[in-house]
């Protein structure tokens, strides 16, 4: 499904519909039309996940998952405590000062 564009998904959706009510009209069942949103395809939205500062509830940037959010926070200078799973940004770690 990534790899479709918006427009291809789009345009499968206005084919299904248009079918859908061709029939519907053809038989003289509106309710024919609502069987054709089980066959459309809209758009997903991805779950993206972030890490959040225990300190003052910044966000971290997104990612897919969860391995990959904490990847890129490391990389952004976040600092990260495996044992009390506690995560903070850089600002909040530099502000308080503290050895981690």
């Amino acid at each position: 499904m990534k790899s479709k564009s918006l427009i291809v998904i789009l345009a499968y959706d206005i084919l299904v519909l248009a079918v859908f009510a061709a029939l519907a009209y053809f038989f003289s069942h509106w309710w024919i039309v609502l069987f054709s949103i089980l066959f459309m395809c809209f758009p997903k939205t991805i779950p993206m996940h972030c890490r959040i500062c225990d300190s003052c509830g910044t966000r971290s940037v997104s990612a897919e998952t969860k391995e990959l959010a904490l990847e890129r926070a490391l990389k952004a200078g976040w600092y990260h405590n495996n044992s009390t799973d506690t995560d903070f940004c850089p600002k909040c770690r530099h502000e308080k000062n503290a050895e981690y």
